[in-house]
């Protein structure tokens, strides 16, 4: 969540301003006195250490050299590292410790492993790039392709592609590898458990496959965007060409040859234990599982091939000459005028397979290999299992009427279905869409119809997170209400489309909306609060646990944050116009300045802390609810540790 707090705020630039009368460049600030809040005076209980009026202890790591660029922290939160500069010049402090000075840091390449042990990033000296991992230089080269230096997913390598002279350079660990004319785009990948790593390249008029340092060809093409690794990083494949044969290269292993591969694609099995691909030989199409070819087809369908969720079952869609058919584990389904290649699809399960197909001059939906019931047409994307595999639904027309039908049952007719808007509840177990009839438009759930009043706010239709909710904005007029489980609610100018909001555990709904006299206000549960000149967009939002609900909004020109219906103190802006809960959503903190541009500091719970020149991260509660963060004053970078009002 803190990384990127610059780019989420967008204010957060730190001016650097003079140092006070007797302090050096190396002392921090002792007895300054707070501009605002109920922290009067910094007290010095050590040499670095400081601790403020209400408790939060201020711990000045580093001095700041000048403006601060960008700031990261590791994905644990338990480091952070800052680029800041001064004049031409900038420099990176990791942790409180500033490191060597460049002439370029690049921006955005400030980043930490995803286990938050490792850190690095490129900088420049003259003409010459290097990456700093770990606070250590590495080798210097003309050029760095990549935005920052690409962590493996257990944290523990690190790689980047550099030129040197006119070849480029896969570095791995520090290690610069073999150099090519050229290192693909597409490439290079790490393994899911981070222990291997893959690329293509350039060499000379050929093209080459390295693994793990180890070249392997040369061919005269690998198909862009083939090379994968199996889900659990044991296996690679890529598809390459040498002269007119195609091939697949499995675990190092050159498969058979063949005309064209379909799409230059490879299938691995979630489990990662089988591998399956389409080749052709002259007009025959074959699709290979785990090198060995199945049943000859006249055609294979683009993008069709896929295993089950669970890894069990190999479906693709195929042509014999006569029709189209789908083929399941080797055995070919019924063959039909016409199969809509997008609508196949297993359920979550991996325990159904349904796909929608022309028989003649009707639609059929086929379930598990049987056609139920002949319809005029269906909608192909309309099919749809719910999230627990135990329903599916889809559109379908008799004569000129518009129906649902799900597991079987048909809905009552409609004179149309508005596209896309046919979804389940999370939990599955119910159903909603939107309908015509005439010109009124209907709500349906679970079976049972609803005139929507003057006609339904498009994608607003939407179920609680339990399932047991659902509502939607309706238009009344030239004005609109919410409706909550059929229950019309009040009307008003205007509703927010981005709303309804529900809270995580189903329990509670917020929408914000505009007045006939033109203020904003925000409904939360059916009580409207206060009227302000407006609310922040997407400032709208529930405390994780789903119990509390936090907005910001503006009096004039006086911003305020709301907590459950009570406005907290006018400041001249609140950061990002945010909140921030604690995990368990008992407690909540933002960032505010009374002043534009003057001090900045952290309100918890409605009440402020230390004011700093800047506050130059998101705050984030530790267990025990101290709010930890960096800030910045007289020069003097700060973690600061803000303990909760009592």
């Amino acid at each position: 969540m803190l990384l990127g707090w610059v780019c989420a705020v967008g204010v957060l630039a730190y001016l650097s301003g003079p140092l006070s009368r007797g302090q050096t460049a190396d002392t921090p600030p002792a007895g300054d006195q707070a501009t605002s809040g109920p922290t009067s005076e910094f007290v010095t209980i050590g040499p670095t250490t400081t601790v403020a009026a209400d408790g939060s202890v201020l711990n000045p790591v580093s001095r700041l050299l000048g403006n601060i660029q960008e700031v990261e922290f590791s994905p644990d939160t338990k480091h952070f590292a800052v680029i800041t500069s001064r004049g031409t010049r900038e420099t990176v402090n990791y942790d409180g410790t500033f490191g060597r000075t460049y002439d370029e840091v690049w921006d955005g390449s400030l980043s930490f492993s995803p286990d938050g042990s490792h850190w690095g990033y490129f900088a420049r000296t003259g003409r010459a790039w290097m990456a700093v991992i770990d606070g250590v230089e590495q080798q210097q080269f003309q050029d760095i392709a990549d935005d920052a230096p690409n962590f493996s997913p257990d944290g523990k390598r690190v790689s980047y592609t550099a030129r040197r002279g006119s070849l480029w350079m896969q570095v791995v660990d520090g290690k610069a590898g073999t150099g090519y004319e050229e290192i693909r785009d597409d490439s290079p990948m790490w393994s899911s458990d981070g222990r291997r790593i893959a690329y293509v390249a350039l060499k000379g008029r050929n093209t080459v496959a390295v693994v793990d340092g180890s070249e392997q060809g040369p061919y005269d093409e690998i198909a862009y965007g083939s090379l994968q690794f199996s889900p659990d990083g044991r296996r690679l494949a890529y598809v390459a060409r040498a002269g007119n044969q195609w091939f697949v290269v499995a675990d190092g292993h050159r498969g058979s040859n063949y005309d064209d591969i379909l799409d230059g694609q490879l299938y691995f099995s979630a489990d990662s234990l089988h591998l399956a691909y389409a080749g052709v030989i002259g007009r025959d199409w074959n699709v290979v599982l785990d090198g060995r070819p199945g049943a000859t087809c006249q055609t294979i369908a683009s993008n069709s091939i896929q295993f089950s969720p669970d890894s069990r079952v190999l479906c693709y869609l195929a042509d014999n000459g006569d029709g189209l058919f789908v083929m399941n584990n080797g055995k070919a389904g019924q063959v039909y005028d016409e199969i809509a290649a997008d609508s196949v699809q297993f359920s979550p399960d991996g325990k159904h397979l349904a796909y929608v197909a022309r028989d003649g001059q009707m639609w059929v939906l086929v379930l598990d290999g049987k056609a139920q019931t002949h319809y005029e047409s269906i909608d192909p994307d309309s099919l749809q299992f719910s999230p627990d595999s135990g329903h599916y639904l889809f559109e379908a027309t008799r004569g000129r009427q518009h129906l649902i039908v799900s597991n079987a049952q048909e809905t009552e007719m409609f004179d149309s279905i508005v596209d896309g808007s046919a979804q389940f509840s999370p939990d599955g177990r119910r159903f909603a869409f939107q309908a015509y009839r005439g010109r009124q438009e209907m709500v349906v759930v679970d079976w049972q119809s609803s005139m929507a009043l003057d006609g339904v706010v498009e994608g607003t239709l939407t179920f609680s997170p339990d399932g047991r909710h659902v509502a939607y904005q309706a238009y009344k007029g030239r004005q609109k209400c919410m409706v909550l489980d059929g229950v019309i609610g009040p009307v008003y100018s205007q509703i927010d489309p981005g709303t309804p909001l529900f809270s995580s555990n189903g329990r509670h709904m917020a929408y914000d909306v505009v007045l006939d006299s033109g203020k904003t206000a925000v409904v939360v549960d059916g009580n409207q609060g206060e009227g302000l000149d407006s609310v922040d967009d997407e400032s709208l939002q529930f405390s994780p646990d789903g119990e509390h609900v936090s907005y910001s909004g503006w009096r004039g020109d006086r911003q305020l944050i709301f907590k459950d219906g009570q406005a907290g103190p006018p400041y001249a802006t609140i950061i990002g116009g945010l909140g921030y809960f604690s995990d368990d959503g008992r407690r909540m903190a933002y960032v505010a300045q009374k002043v534009h541009g003057i001090t900045t500091m952290v309100v918890s719970d409605g009440v402020e802390g230390t004011a700093f020149d800047s506050v130059e991260s998101i705050p984030v509660y530790a267990p025990d609810d101290t709010l930890v963060y960096l800030a910045s004053k007289g020069g003097w970078l700060y973690r600061v540790s803000q303990k909760p009002p009592r």
